[in-house]
C-alpha cells in the first residue's frame, strides 16, 4: 500500500499514527523534502532518506505516539546538513458522550462537532430532539439512557458529559465504572459527597456567563485540557511556572526535584565536559549520556528550544549545553537559580528574571540576586537570605562519623583519570579504586564509595575524583542528601514569597 491509502485505512478504523515530514534543509543533505507514516508496531511507509536520521525520526515518532504529542526535531544529515523533521500524532477520534439534550447539552455537543470529535446525544425525551437528526460525527439517541448508553464504546477516549439531574444512582454508579477519561456533571458539591464522587461536579473552567453558550464553551474548554494533560492557564502565563536552573550536580539536582515534585517546568544548564562525583544523585551525567534519571525523576539532554518544550510536554527536566546561560534570553524563565556552587558569581544577575536566586557565598540578596540560600552545614542550612551575603565556604567536608578531609579524594596532578570502584562499593583503607595515568589513587578510609568521577582527561590540580562514606553499607548514594533537601526547601519558599 502507498503511504497515503495507508493513512486513509488507519484513519478509517480509528487507528492512531505519526506522520513525519521534512519541513526545512540547511546546507547539503540527501533530500530536501520527504514524508513518512510510522505505525505503532514500527512499520514504515514512505522514506525522509534513509540512514540514521531516518531510524532517528522513527524513535522519535514511536516516542511521539506513546506521548500522544507532535514535535520538531534537528538532525545532522550528510557531511554539514540539518534537517528539520515535524511529527504530527493522528490519534484515535475522541467521543463526547452527552447525557441530555436540552439547551446546554446542545451548545456542548455543537461545539464538539465543531473540533471533528465524535458526538453521541442521548436523551429520552423525543421532543427535546426534535429537529436533530443523526449526521457526520454526530449521532442521536432517543430511549431509556441506560440502554442507549450500553450501545456506546466507551474507552480512554471517551468524555462523558452529563447535563441532566435526573439519572438514577444505579447509572451514575455504572458510569463512574466505565472507562472514560473524563466524567463531568452540571450539578453541585451538595448533590451528596457519595454520589459524585469520581465525578468533576460542577464541571468546567470558571470563564464566567450563564447562558447554555457560555456554560458550553467552559465545559469543552475543561475536557479539551484534560484530553491534552494542560491545566487550562493562559498562555501568557505559561513561564510562570518555568525555572531554569544553572548548575546541574548533586545540589541543584535536589533544588531541581523540589521544583520538579512541585509542578514547576524545570530547565538545568551545564557545561560540556561536567565533573561531578555524586553522579547517581546528579543529572549532570545526561549531557554524557543524552539522559540521566534521579529518584525516578529523568531530565533529557534538549539542543533547542523546541526540544525543551517536548520535555516539558513529557513530564521530563529538560538539560541544557549553556555555560553562558544563553537560553534565558529566548526562554524567559520566571525564575532563575544560581547552584553551580563556584563560591563566586559566575555571570548572574537580577536582570535575568523575575525572582533570581544564589545559592551560597558569592552571591549578596539585594545586589545581584533577589535571595541567597544559605549552604553551609549547620544551624542556618537552608535558611533564606533577603539581605546580604550567605556565610564563607570553610573548604573543609562535612563530618561523618568522626571523619571530615579523608572522605574526600583529590588528584595531585593532571592526567588520565580511570575508575577502578564503582559508586555504592564497599573498599577497605587501602584499597585502590582508580587510577591518575599509571599512579595508583587509594582509599583513605574504609566505607562506601558514595561519589566517583567519570573516567576522563583532568587538566587542573588538586581535582576531587572521589567521596566514601565512612557508614558503610548504612550509607545511601541513591537519594539527594539532606544538605541538598534543606536547600531546595529555602528555594521553594523564596519562589513562593515573591519578590
Amino acid at each position: 500500500m502507498d503511504l497515503f491509502s495507508v493513512m486513509a485505512e488507519e484513519s478509517k478504523n480509528n487507528r492512531p499514527f505519526a506522520i513525519a515530514t521534512i519541513i526545512s534543509l540547511e546546507g547539503r543533505g540527501p533530500r530536501s523534502e520527504g514524508r513518512m507514516c510510522v505505525l505503532p508496531s514500527g512499520r514504515v511507509y514512505g522514506t525522509i532518506g534513509g540512514g540514521s536520521a531516518e531510524r532517528r525520526v522513527v524513535e522519535e515518532s514511536l516516542l511521539a505516539l506513546k506521548e500522544k504529542r507532535g514535535r520538531v526535531i534537528e538532525l545532522e544529515v550528510g557531511l554539514s546538513g540539518v534537517v528539520k523533521v515535524y511529527i504530527d500524532v493522528v490519534g484515535e477520534i475522541k467521543r463526547a458522550v452527552i447525557i441530555s439534550g436540552g439547551h446546554l447539552g446542545k451548545s456542548v455537543a455543537t461545539l464538539f462537532s465543531f473540533l471533528n470529535w465524535h458526538v453521541d446525544v442521548l436523551d429520552e425525551r423525543e421532543e427535546i430532539l426534535q429537529g436533530w437528526e443523526s449526521s457526520n460525527g454526530i449521532d442521536i439517541h432517543i430511549g431509556r439512557i441506560e440502554d442507549s448508553i450500553a450501545k456506546i464504546p466507551i474507552d480512554s477516549n471517551t468524555a462523558i458529559i452529563i447535563c441532566s439531574r435526573d439519572l438514577s444512582d444505579e447509572l451514575i454508579k455504572k458510569i463512574k465504572e466505565s472507562s472514560a477519561f473524563y466524567i463531568g456533571s452540571c450539578g453541585s458539591r451538595s448533590e451528596g459527597e457519595e454520589r459524585i464522587k469520581g465525578i468533576i461536579s460542577p464541571m468546567g473552567l470558571d470563564l464566567g456567563g450563564e447562558k447554555p453558550e457560555s456554560c458550553a464553551l467552559s465545559i469543552v474548554s475543561e475536557v479539551v485540557a484534560i484530553a491534552n494533560k494542560r491545566d487550562g492557564r493562559p498562555l501568557s502565563k505559561y513561564n510562570e511556572k518555568v525555572v531554569l536552573i544553572r548548575g546541574a550536580g548533586d545540589i541543584a539536582s535536589g533544588i531541581a526535584l523540589r521544583l520538579f515534585r512541585s509542578n514547576f517546568k524545570v530547565v538545568m544548564t551545564e557545561i560540556e565536559d561536567p565533573s561531578v562525583i555524586r553522579r547517581t544523585v546528579s543529572f549532570a551525567d545526561g549531557v554524557i549520556n543524552k539522559s540521566a534519571r534521579v529518584e525516578g525523576v529523568e531530565a533529557i539532554l534538549c539542543n533547542s528550544l523546541v526540544d525543551v518544550y517536548n520535555a516539558f510536554d513529557s513530564n521530563k527536566i529538560a538539560l541544557v549545553v549553556d555555560k553562558e546561560c544563553k537560553m534565558v534570553e529566548s526562554l524567559k524563565p520566571k525564575v532563575v537559580v544560581d547552584a553551580i556552587l563556584a563560591k563566586r558569581n559566575l555571570g548572574t544577575t537580577k536582570d535575568m528574571a523575575d525572582i533570581v536566586i544564589g545559592i551560597g557565598p558569592g552571591f549578596t540578596a539585594g545586589f545581584d540576586t533577589h535571595y541567597v540560600i544559605e549552604s553551609k552545614r549547620g544551624h542556618y542550612l537552608g535558611r533564606v537570605i533577603r539581605e546580604g551575603s550567605a556565610i564563607k565556604n570553610s573548604g573543609i567536608p562535612g563530618l561523618i562519623e568522626g571523619y571530615s578531609h579523608e572522605r574526600v579524594i583529590y588528584t595531585t596532578k593532571p592526567g588520565k583519570f580511570k575508575a577502578i570502584a564503582k559508586i555504592g562499593d564497599l573498599v577497605e583503607k587501602g584499597d585502590v579504586i582508580a587510577y591518575l595515568d599509571e599512579e595508583e589513587i587509594r582509599a583513605k578510609i574504609s566505607g562506601m564509595v558514595r561519589g566517583m568521577l567519570r573516567d576522563m582527561n583532568i587538566s587542573t590540580s588538586p581535582f576531587k575524583v572521589a567521596d566514601i562514606d565512612p557508614r558503610g553499607k548504612k550509607a545511601d548514594y541513591l537519594t539527594v542528601s539532606d544538605k541538598a533537601n534543606a536547600i531546595a526547601g529555602g528555594v521553594l519558599e523564596a519562589i513562593l514569597m515573591g519578590k
